[in-house]
This record gives C-alpha cells, sequence and structure tokens, in this order.
C-alpha cells in the first residue's frame, strides 16, 4: 500500500531520491506511462487524512481501470461497475473515497459525482 502510494507521489511531483537509502530510488527512474489516469492525483496528498493509506491505494488501483482516450474522446471521469474485477467490489463499497451510482464508480476528489451522463 505505502509503495502504491510512493509511487503516485514521485509521478505527481517527480522528485528524485535523495539517496540510494530513500525508499523512492528502487522505483525511480522506470517508465509508468499506460491509459489510465487520475485527473488530480495531488489531492491525494493534500486530503491523505481524510482517508487511511488502504482507501487511497484502492483508490488509484481502481482509477487504473479507467480509460485515458475515454477521457480525452467524453470527458469521462467515471468507470463502469463491470470493468472492475468483481473481487474489488466489496472494497469499493467500503471505501469512502469511492461511490457506486447508476452503475458507475465515481471518485471522490475528481468530482466525477457531478458529471452530467
Amino acid at each position: 500500500v505505502s509503495d502504491i502510494l510512493l509511487i503516485t507521489w514521485y509521478i505527481t511531483y517527480n522528485y528524485p531520491p535523495t539517496s540510494k537509502r530513500d525508499r523512492l530510488f528502487k522505483f525511480y527512474g522506470k517508465d509508468y506511462s499506460g491509459d489510465s489516469f487520475l485527473i488530480y492525483p495531488e489531492g491525494i496528498y493534500k486530503y491523505r487524512k481524510s482517508a487511511s493509506d488502504s482507501e487511497w491505494a484502492a483508490y488509484i488501483g481502481v482509477a487504473s481501470y479507467r480509460s485515458y482516450n475515454e477521457y480525452l474522446l467524453h470527458n469521462k471521469l467515471t468507470i463502469e461497475v463491470e470493468r472492475v474485477p468483481k473481487r474489488l467490489q466489496p472494497i469499493i463499497l467500503k471505501n469512502r473515497l469511492l461511490k457506486i451510482e447508476d452503475g458507475h464508480i465515481h471518485f471522490l476528489y475528481e468530482k466525477s459525482h457531478t458529471e452530467k451522463k
């Protein structure tokens, strides 16, 4: 869980590790590009105390199933529940940062709950 938050922090702020003993060192310089996205990753660190590290890791993990192309084409910030593995659905239901509404998962700090369908 803490590695997920550390990698996301590195991708967001692009700070190099301070030494070889820095936990960030083993993740530094790797390519983390892909088709998924977070619109407001800074919110994770601004509001980090509003939820547990496990909830934030799940937030990031569920966001990894979203398509950046769908966002670019349709400005879509939600993801359909059926696109996420069923084994994650109980975790989503307990997560204060995620909300399921009308078959879509909404991300609290991406303002997707106000998005027009």
